[in-house]
């Protein structure tokens, strides 16, 4: 399982290392929105305001780093492991 924790308390985390979306839930499991798009996301981590993801996000000939921003729900490419 891949964890995360912000120092305003939000939770970020994945119970399985297969395709999927980041999903935001309230404390009730209610489903709030999704950030990102779809995808092999091997592991990731939540800035510690809360404001950004860093993911690594597997791809066919190796994995990039990807960043999202949490309140503009925008994705971009920060490393390049070749096309």
């Amino acid at each position: 399982m891949n964890l995360a924790v912000s120092a305003s308390g939000q939770l970020l985390y994945s119970a399985a290392n297969t395709s999927g979306q980041f999903t935001w839930l309230d404390r009730g499991g209610k489903r709030l929105g999704v950030l990102g798009e779809p995808g092999e996301y091997a592991a990731f981590r939540l800035s510690p305001d809360g404001r950004r993801v860093v993911a690594a996000r597997a791809r066919p000939g190796g994995s990039d780093l990807w960043l999202l921003d949490v309140e503009r729900g925008a994705a971009s490419r920060f490393t390049d492991a070749g096309s």
